[in-house]
């Protein structure tokens, strides 16, 4: 079964800490949850607050996204009422999380013991233990940059993740102010590492899979240039052992800052497997008066 890639990473650091963990589909909860003494659950837009749910809730007038419903559906479930009662408890995380500070009525009327906001694998173990023991948790854990865990401290994932997903690194170079990203350590995952992810997918039959960084194309560097022979050496390791890779996020200006890296990466990756590589531009800014002005349906926050 494949998971998230953030689940899978608290998945993997839980194990290395010698928790008995069962990653279970939402639909199957019930068949395992009267044995659990903790139920965690990994969101990733669990109040449709995010910027494509905002947008097209108003573009279709909605009054509920799908993410937001079957959020609210799974701790309504019997199983999950059942269990609350007779002292389950819940520890929600995930990079959603941040929307909870919004919605505090909904943490204390659905139960929730505790949220973790952050990189979690350097307090998910503590937080674990408390509510094990019965102990007091705090309503919400901000993981902040003294919780930022090294590249040592990040486990690889010991089971697949959803479309293959597999990080090369944490954080951004660019300091924007308006992005939380950037106060996070920049870390670049070295290829043994992203090799032993790569194997754990391919293991599954995994055969496509995406590489995850704020910028993909900015792997390995320290500043806003791209390091050309290290971008060109990681995807010639991921076309290794799969037949298609794409990226979760480039930019225009790493692009422009050297125009040759694409026709690189296109000659490594574009083969009789793989027919097209390509990016979805999209416009963005920190600007609320220039939200307000040219993406007025992405102002509901």
């Amino acid at each position: 079964m494949e998971a998230p890639y953030g689940l899978r990473k608290v998945e993997a650091q839980l194990i290395i800490e010698g928790f008995k963990v069962l990653t279970v589909d939402p639909d199957r909860l019930g068949l395992y949850i009267d044995t659990a003494h903790v139920l965690g659950v990994y969101t990733m837009d669990p109040f449709g607050l995010g910027p494509a749910s905002t947008t097209l809730t108003k573009i279709l007038k909605a009054r509920e996204t799908c993410s937001a419903k079957y959020f609210r559906s799974l701790l309504e479930k019997p199983e999950v009422l059942r269990a609350k009662r007779r002292g389950l408890k819940i520890i929600v995380g995930g990079p959603g999380a941040w929307q909870f500070r919004r919605r505090l009525e909904f943490v204390n009327e659905h139960g929730i013991d505790c949220v973790i906001e952050g990189e979690a694998e350097k307090v998910v173990g503590e937080l674990l233990r408390r509510a094990l023991n019965n102990q007091e948790l705090p309503r919400i854990h901000d993981a902040n940059v003294k919780d930022a865990p090294s590249v040592e401290d990040i486990p690889e994932i010991k089971n697949p993740s959803i479309n293959g997903l597999i990080e090369i690194g944490r954080g951004c170079c660019r300091s924007c102010q308006f992005c939380d990203v950037t106060i996070r350590p920049l870390r670049w995952y070295p290829y043994e590492k992203i090799l032993k992810e790569l194997k754990v997918n391919v293991k599954a039959g995994i055969r496509h899979g995406v590489l995850h960084a704020e910028d993909v194309l900015l792997y390995s560097s320290k500043n806003t240039v791209p390091n050309r022979e290290e971008v060109l050496k990681l995807h010639k390791l991921c076309k290794r052992f799969l037949s298609n890779v794409s990226w979760s996020h480039t930019s225009m200006a790493a692009i422009a800052a050297d125009p040759k890296l694409i026709e690189g990466v296109s000659e490594i990756l574009l083969d009789g497997d793989q027919e097209w590589l390509g990016a979805d531009v999209g416009i963005e800014t920190g600007s609320p008066d220039l939200v307000r002005k040219i993406m007025p349906a992405k102002e509901s926050l």
